[in-house]
């Protein structure tokens, strides 16, 4: 064999090589590109079902805060007058026109008739008793959103998901229930909004697997049925594993296309939703590239058999050369095209000409050929437009520039970007690159970090303030206590002086419980929580007694106290006495605080009645200080006066006046004050009261004489009591009480001893029960006593709480757990004696 035979053949098994290896590389490329597309398909599906998760989470969020506001105002209208239906109507048609989803809201009373909302009649006795969320709701006080299944509505006639609210008479028995029913379409209308290609699903389940929506729907096939529980092995296996969220591949999907899908379950509802991408579409630019490939290889191993042994080696080389050239093209092109951000060219003349997916996202633009060949500018926000110009005219003039703008998308959303842009040459013209960030999330970020920071910072100013006024505040009567109690341990003292220690540190004492009854009183109406107690009264007589209690602190100090009622002597109305003194009381102690010499003077007056229901004022006023026009604004707020020295001079925490104001706003009234500096003030409020007939609830009258109730109206006690405290000193106060009622008593320190000695056969006829308490506190005690009394068929005893906390949801724990009343510290021994007379002295059953 001559060289030249050698040579051919060595050029022939070159050139088959080289054929061979343009087919393996092809097919790894297209293996490789195909996983490529494939690993984009399951990142879109993701996405999808993150939005999709997104969109119905803030769908059952907005209805839920809207049944949360109807279910309050049902509620407070029982603990007023009781449902108005024709306000109540109203109301549930304006919240259900802010929520197009919702159908309407409608309302079940305690026994499941539906009572209130659209389209229902009274008459007609439609009932929810058989619904599962009404039986859920009729013995669960846990206020929580039940979502139901998908079923035919009785009123709204169509395929809905029940959302429904328990709510609750003011002592917390079951009212009824609230339910807003939501069209299964609402939901295939959220569906419908994401685009997975034209063979692509989108799916949602209730927590059973039963279906809810499916986009696009399949109305005439078992599987799209609403309620319809038929789905692949591989979702069923999810389901049931708990994993919240997951994707996986579907071969045969009842509609008979192969899928990627992803799955997740709804934080906030009994739902999951399923998304999927068939391969023939997330495939199909694959496919095409594969019979480009294909088209290539062949004509590639047709053209090298023609060609000679020379041009086959010329040729060869010369494959291998573009082949490397469309590696590094696919190279260059997959990076730019996965780049998340924008990457554009544009022309001289300002004409888009390349922009990637990301940049093409950022605009919303569904394809290049959207948007190529179209001026940039018509994407800018005008107002950025013509400083964009400038920056494109600086680039294609050979400078490197970056900018910060504003696009307006080709679906009206805006975003702030920031670009960096230099000039390039392309076939002899210069044209200008773009790198382009969105910084939309970064800037928000930025502004919410400052807002938060100048946030912080004030709320760190009005802690200060707070703190400061509380410290000198508290520590006035502590003072007081701390140092009468000093005396009160020195030797040899007279029962005078005793008497005078004794009563300095129970007025300190007082001074403290007002403030803390302040705060209580603020939280309450703050929260919405505070209730009047409507009485007879006579405002003559609330006028008098508020004079007579300040007339010897207003004499000390040589001031003219007074009062006047333009009314007549016997009128009566109905209202909160006790609130009313309350809020005189604070503006007389005030004005006799800033008043150095002259008078304080109470007017009381009826300045209007209309349909038996009278404007009732209230004013004090005073000669003294008085106040600057520009700081009266500062006055009912609450932590608030009209000036910092105030309260280093004359005291007090700012509370008072806010109280006030609430007090009167929450009797219908309003409050307000003119003052001027050096002349006195005149601070009043007005409420609304009903008139009272002659004779009519006159018994309802309270009087407040200052006598003691106790030894009038309490009987004589007699029985066991066990007390149930960990504090010492609170324990001995316990007991020196009970011991000047005349009663026995046992003490134990903690709430598992008093568990044990009830187990063990001690029977008391009272447990006076601390709340929190080492080992086992008083609610978990008392449970345990219940239930075994309940186990054991013993007859309860009765357990009165004790605590230092006085909010209406701690009173509400310790009833839940079986206690049967409710004693505040500091304990004062009227309202111990009261408490223990009722069930002392009660018949046993």
């Amino acid at each position: 064999m001559n060289s030249s035979q050698r040579l051919r053949n060595l050029l022939i098994a070159g050139l088959a090589f080289a054929n061979v290896m343009v087919f393996v590389l092809s097919g790894y490329a297209l293996y490789q590109t195909r996983q490529q597309y494939i690993l984009r398909a399951q990142t879109a599906t993701q996405n999808v079902a993150s939005a999709l998760n997104q969109s119905v989470s803030s769908s059952v969020e907005k209805i839920d805060l809207a049944m949360r506001t109807v279910v309050d105002e049902l509620e407070r209208q029982l603990a007023g007058k009781g449902i108005d239906d024709k306000a109540t109507n109203e109301f549930l048609a304006r919240h259900a026109q802010r929520l197009p989803e919702v159908e309407a809201f409608r309302v079940a009373d305690a026994e499941g008739f539906v009572i209130l909302g659209k389209g229902v009649n009274r008459q007609a006795r439609v009932s929810w008793a058989d619904r599962d969320y009404f039986k859920y709701h009729q013995t669960h006080a846990d206020g929580s959103l039940q979502i139901s299944k998908p079923r035919m509505g009785r009123v709204a006639q169509q395929y809905i998901i029940g959302f429904a609210r328990r709510y609750n008479y003011p002592d917390g028995r079951f009212a009824g229930v609230l339910s807003a029913p939501i069209a299964v379409d609402h939901f295939s209308s959220l569906l419908s909004r994401f685009d997975l290609g034209p063979k692509g699903i989108l799916v949602l389940r209730y927590a059973d697997l039963g279906l809810i929506a499916r986009f696009p729907p399949m109305p005439d096939h078992p599987v799209g049925q609403i309620g319809h529980t038929s789905v692949s092995k591989d979702l069923r296996e999810l389901v049931e594993s708990g994993v919240r969220a997951a994707t996986y591949h579907l071969n045969n999907s009842p509609d008979g296309f192969e899928r990627i899908n992803s799955y997740r379950r709804l934080e906030n509802a009994p739902m999951i939703t399923i998304v999927g991408m068939a391969s023939e579409d997330y495939l199909a630019n694959w496919k095409a590239e594969l019979y480009k490939t294909s088209a290539l290889a062949l004509g590639f191993l047709l053209l090298s058999g023609v060609l000679g042994a020379i041009l086959l080696r010329l040729q060869a080389q010369s494959e291998k050369n573009q082949l490397r050239l469309r590696e590094n093209e696919n190279r260059l092109r997959t990076i730019i095209a996965n780049e998340p951000e924008c990457i554009k060219i544009v022309d001289a003349e300002g004409k888009l000409l390349q922009m990637n997916p990301a940049g093409l996202a950022m605009i919303e633009a569904d394809s290049l050929d959207q948007v190529a060949g179209h001026p940039v500018l018509d994407v800018i926000a005008p107002e950025y437009r013509k400083t964009f110009d400038e920056m494109h005219q600086r680039v294609i003039a050979g400078e490197s520039v970056r900018l910060e703008f504003e696009v307006q998308g080709l679906k009206g959303g805006r975003r702030l970007l920031e670009t960096h842009a230099v000039p390039m040459m392309d076939n002899g013209a210069v044209v200008q690159l773009a790198v382009t960030r969105d910084i939309s999330e970064r800037r928000a970020h930025e502004n919410a970090l400052r807002q938060a920071k100048a946030e912080a910072e004030a709320a760190n100013l009005a802690k200060s303030a707070f703190l400061a006024t509380m410290s000198h505040e508290i520590r006035t009567p502590m003072n007081g206590i701390l140092g009468m109690a000093q005396l009160l341990l020195l030797p040899d003292l007279s029962e005078q002086e005793r008497l005078e220690y004794a009563r300095t540190v129970h007025n300190s004492g007082q001074m403290l419980l007002r403030l803390l009854n302040d705060i209580l009183d603020l939280s309450k109406v703050e929260s919405g929580k505070l209730e009047l107690s409507l009485a007879a009264f006579s405002p003559r007589q609330i006028a008098d007694e508020t004079i007579a209690l300040f007339a010897e602190h207003a004499h000390t100090k040589g001031l003219v106290i007074e009062a006047s009622w333009r009314g007549g002597d016997s009128q009566r109305y109905l209202g909160d006495a006790v609130r009313l003194r309350q809020m005189v009381a604070n503006l007389i102690s005030n004005a006799i605080k800033f008043t150095a010499q002259g008078f304080v003077r109470l007017e009381v007056a009826e300045i209007e009645c209309k349909d038996n229901r009278a404007l009732l004022e209230f004013a004090v006023s005073d000669s003294g200080i008085g106040i600057a026009a520009n700081r009266l604004g500062l006055l009912f707020k609450p932590f608030s006066q009209a000036d910092s020295s105030t309260t280093r001079h004359y005291g007090g925490t700012g509370l008072g006046l806010s109280i006030i104001s609430s007090l009167a706003k929450l009797m219908g009234g309003t409050v307000g004050v003119e003052s001027e500096v050096g002349k006195g003030s005149r601070f009043w409020f007005r409420v609304r009261a009903k008139v009272l007939q002659a004779g009519e609830e006159t018994r309802q009258v309270e009087r407040h004489t200052g006598e003691s109730r106790h030894s009038d109206a309490v009987p004589a006690l007699h029985g066991q009591v066990l007390v149930v405290e960990d504090n010492p000193t609170n324990r001995t106060v316990v007991e020196a009480l009970l011991r000047k009622l005349g009663l026995q008593f046992h003490s134990l320190e903690n709430g598992q001893l008093a568990v044990d000695a009830i187990r063990g056969g001690m029977r008391p006829d009272l447990v006076l029960m601390d709340m929190q308490m080492p080992v086992l506190d008083g609610i978990k005690a008392t449970e345990a006593i219940r239930q075994w009394e309940h186990d054991t068929q013993q007859v309860p005893v009765p357990i009165i709480a004790l605590t230092a906390s006085a909010f209406e949801t701690d009173q509400q724990r310790c009833f839940t757990a079986g206690m049967d009343g409710f004693l505040t510290k500091p304990l004062s021994i009227d309202d111990l004696a009261l408490v223990l007379a009722k069930w002392l002295n009660k018949p046993s059953s």
